[in-house]
């Protein structure tokens, strides 16, 4: 009997392929559901941290909402008030002072509305336009604005900034930034008393502190007062304070990858913001100042 080992061969390699095949192609299947099963977990983790992300904001913005509504009534209030009392105004003297009683209420509301809307505006992260452009310009040109206003007040200020520091960011979004820690600082400035800004980059970061020599935050509030808190104004008072400029300036700093916070320092509070530089800074100091 003759044998065929050619044919033989071929049987042979031809079970070893299908042997071959049949593995390969089970352990394919197996690791493919290994990877949809993974990538599956993966994606629920992502969804259920976006669906999270996104009730966190909307309650915050009911919460919000809800804190303004509830404080509009009082400056609403008081102006009604004062129109009832020009209504049936006795003396001239009379109307003329409610009528500057009024002028701050609307005032206070106007401010509070538009920093509402501000803020609201501020969570469309996509209209965030970002350009190269120099942070200690901006910040000289900022601080020139509240320049007369402190002189006015006699507060002593100060203003140290590093030249050519450029940074990738929204130009228009940290000039408020900036403007939000002037004008709280010189909420808590009494006359006499002293602001500076400082603006300096290391390790391709730039950072900007602004002291004020007010009151120490206590331990305990300084974490919430970069959230909307109630304000509590003297109704004689002109000053216009909407609870919004730090949560403002959090959230500004958060779109362009930055971190923020407050210190108690010897003689008063320093508020600083800092974030990555757009290029190599510069040396050079430029000071100016009062002292």
């Amino acid at each position: 009997m003759r044998c065929n080992f050619s044919q033989i061969d071929l049987a042979y390699y031809a079970n070893r392929f299908d042997a071959f095949f049949l593995t390969s192609l089970a352990l394919f299947i197996l690791l493919t559901m290994v990877f949809l099963v993974i990538h599956n977990d993966i994606y629920s983790r992502q969804e259920k941290e976006i669906y999270t992300r996104q009730n966190v904001m909307l309650q915050q913005q009911r919460d919000l909402l809800v804190s303004v509504a509830h404080e509009l009534k009082t400056p609403m209030g008081t102006a009604s008030l004062y129109m009832e009392k020009i209504a049936r105004g006795s003396s001239m003297e009379q109307v003329a002072g409610d009528t500057l009683s009024l002028q701050r209420e609307v005032a206070r509301m106007r401010g509070r509305l538009h920093a509402l809307l501000v803020y609201t505006r501020l969570e469309d992260d996509a209209a965030v336009n970002k350009t190269l452009f120099s942070l200690d310009c901006l910040a000289e040109d900022v601080f020139a604005e509240y320049v007369p206003q402190m002189e006015d007040r006699g507060i002593k200020y100060g203003i140290t900034v590093q030249q050519d520091i450029e940074i990738y960011a929204d130009s228009a979004r940290i000039g408020m930034a900036v403007s939000n820690f002037l004008s709280n600082a010189m909420k808590h400035t009494r006359a006499g008393g002293e602001i500076r800004l400082t603006l300096a980059a290391a390790n391709q970061r730039a950072r900007l502190h602004v002291f004020n020599s007010g009151q120490h935050i206590p331990e305990e509030e300084r974490d919430g007062i970069w959230g909307y808190r109630a304000i509590n104004i003297d109704p004689d008072s002109a000053a216009v304070d909407t609870g919004l400029g730090l949560p403002i300036v959090k959230k500004i700093i958060s779109q362009h990858n930055g971190r923020c916070g407050a210190e108690n320092t010897h003689g008063g509070v320093v508020f600083w913001f800092e974030f990555p530089c757009g290029t190599e800074s510069g040396r050079r100091m430029r000071r100016a100042g009062r002292r």
